[in-house]
């Protein structure tokens, strides 16, 4: 299995909108440890209910969260000591059975369980996320990444699209709907994170 390496921990800037409070400009985004635990969780169960999440409180899970860190597939965007933002990323196996037309990508990754802070919501910080999972998962030498996202959740569905993520099937699973989306990476294996997708 191929692991992030240490330059997966970054700091992030923003620009503060002239509507919004003042807020710090710095954000870290680093891998998990057991340690977060119970902060991941409780981010996971505030979304549950918000329009277009398809979550419950019994998924994801805290065994969900055990499997991910196990794997090393857990990353945490922090500001300050607080995580405001979670995310997986990494070859979940999830998506291989079916029907679902795939390109060709020899090392394809997934990306799922994105989660932000109801409180921290409005400023940007999925599209950050995306930003800074993709440069994970270039530095990891994946050449596509793969997802499933519920027709009905238009927040996501517009981040993906921007992102140039594209729709190449439909799918049920989970007694859920899904439309599949795939995005061509290039790999960046070796690269600086001063290379990779910087949030701005």
């Amino acid at each position: 299995m191929h692991t992030a390496e240490a330059h997966d921990t970054e700091r992030t800037h923003q620009t503060p909108h002239p509507t919004r409070s003042p807020m710090p400009a710095t954000y870290t985004f680093d891998r998990a440890q057991a340690a977060d635990r119970a902060a991941i969780l409780s981010i996971y169960h505030a979304c549950v209910g918000l329009p277009g999440c398809t979550w419950g409180y019994d998924y994801p899970s805290a065994e969900t969260i055990d499997h991910d860190l196990a794997h090393g597939w857990l990353y945490c965007l922090r500001q300050g000591d607080v995580i405001v933002g979670v995310v997986s990323v990494g070859n979940f196996g999830e998506l291989t059975e079916g029907d679902i037309p795939w390109s060709a990508a020899q090392r394809p990754c997934e990306i799922g369980r994105i989660g932000v802070l109801p409180a921290a919501q409005g400023q940007g910080l999925g599209r950050r996320l995306l930003e800074l999972a993709l440069g994970v998962a270039r530095r990891q030498g994946f050449d596509a990444m793969r997802l499933l996202v519920s027709p009905g959740n238009a927040p996501a569905l517009a981040l993906y699209r921007r992102a140039g993520f594209r729709t190449v099937g439909e799918t049920d699973r989970y007694d859920i709907h899904w439309l599949c989306m795939e995005l061509a990476l290039r790999s960046m294996a070796g690269c600086s994170p001063a290379a990779t997708c910087r949030a701005r």
